[in-house]
């Protein structure tokens, strides 16, 4: 049987292909340490690998929206603290103001840069959400944006009309001018607190439709986000929480009411009232912060969990499809020279002719 130098040829030429293929998988290999083909090389357990993909896709997507959750909860958390001092401040002068001879104008000048903090607080935003409108996270919370916008508003004319509402409705005698302490209180408690009351478990009530109209568009509905496939968190707070109501009331009492022409007896009530609204504010501040920082630790032990859970299904991952690099860079090597020797081989062959041996 004879063998003719184009089958020789055809022959290697056919090996420096395959050569080339393996040459391209390992090298491959050697850069992304995986298996070239995964398919090829796991066989039957390529759908374990399938799935531990899609479940480490579904850990990053987790560990994503929990990063912008902890975002969220930072903001909140540096807002309030930003709130909690102003309050703590503003009521340290009132506290003064009832003990010593203050100007009652020096703590007006403190209600209204207050009031045109919070209003700006209750309407902060993150990636397009607002953080204090409950569900309702595409419209401000607040109906104001700063003090400008308050200026003349329903809600500064209602907390004027109030007076004249009392003195219509509940003691004909009442004047902020002549006032005793113990009026003013009553007055306080009762026609101008009504324009802050709210009751989220009944948010169709007479008061709490006045809140709504007045001050916020928030509502009270919890935001809930997972923040890992069997957990969720609340990422919210609203606007109708009572920290704010009484903060804003204490705040919106001595700016609109520290300005009239005041008894003796009215100032004191006033502050006094002004005062116990702010420090209950304050105390509810920290509660809420305390609750927020609550949520922080749950997201942080849930980031923890996922993180461990991901460690776990990469390690798996690559038990199937990792290659020993070293290994693949000797067979390229190895391969290369095999490689090179078929190229001369071919040459070789390629320059056979009978007319050599005429």
């Amino acid at each position: 049987m004879s063998i003719s130098t184009l089958s020789l040829i055809t022959a290697q030429r056919t090996t420096i292909l395959r050569s080339q293929e393996q040459i391209r998988d390992a090298e491959k290999e050697v850069s992304t340490g995986r298996h070239a083909d995964v398919g090829a090389s796991l066989g039957a357990t390529t759908g374990q690998a399938v799935t531990l993909r899609v479940e480490l896709s579904s850990v990053d997507s987790q560990r994503t929206s929990n990063n912008l959750i902890g975002v969220r909860l930072d903001s909140m958390q540096d807002v309030l603290s930003g709130l909690q001092k102003s309050a703590q401040s503003f009521n340290s002068a009132l506290v003064t103001g009832q003990t010593a001879s203050v100007d009652i104008s020096t703590l007006v000048t403190q209600a209204n840069a207050g009031l045109e903090q919070l209003f700006g607080a209750l309407n902060t935003a993150t990636n397009g959400q607002y953080l204090f409108a409950g569900t309702n996270t595409s419209e401000q919370p607040s109906v104001y944006n700063n003090l400008q916008d308050y200026e003349g508003s329903p809600a500064q004319e209602a907390l004027l009309q109030s007076v004249q509402d009392y003195k219509n409705n509940v003691d004909s005698t009442f004047s902020l001018a002549t006032a005793t302490q113990t009026q003013m209180e009553d007055f306080l408690n009762s026609s101008f607190a009504s324009l802050f009351d709210y009751d989220p478990d009944n948010p169709s009530d007479a008061d709490a439709s006045t809140w709504k109209s007045l001050w916020s568009n928030s509502n009270s509905d919890p935001v809930l986000n997972k923040i890992t496939s069997s957990e969720s968190i609340d990422v919210s707070a609203n606007a109708n929480l009572g920290a704010f109501r009484d903060l804003l009331q204490g705040y919106a009492m001595m700016a609109g009411l520290g300005t009239q022409n005041l008894s003796e007896g009215a100032r004191n009530a006033l502050v006094s009232k002004a005062s116990s609204l702010t420090s209950g504010a304050v105390s509810g501040l920290i509660g809420l912060q305390g609750d927020i920082g609550l949520r922080q630790e749950r997201l942080e032990a849930a980031n923890d969990r996922l993180d461990s859970k991901k460690a776990v299904v990469k390690a798996s991952i690559s038990s199937l499809e990792d290659v020993d690099v070293y290994e693949a860079s000797t067979r390229v090597t190895m391969l290369t020279t095999q490689l090179e020797a078929a190229y001369s081989l071919t040459s070789k062959l390629q320059g056979l002719s009978l007319l050599n041996y005429l």
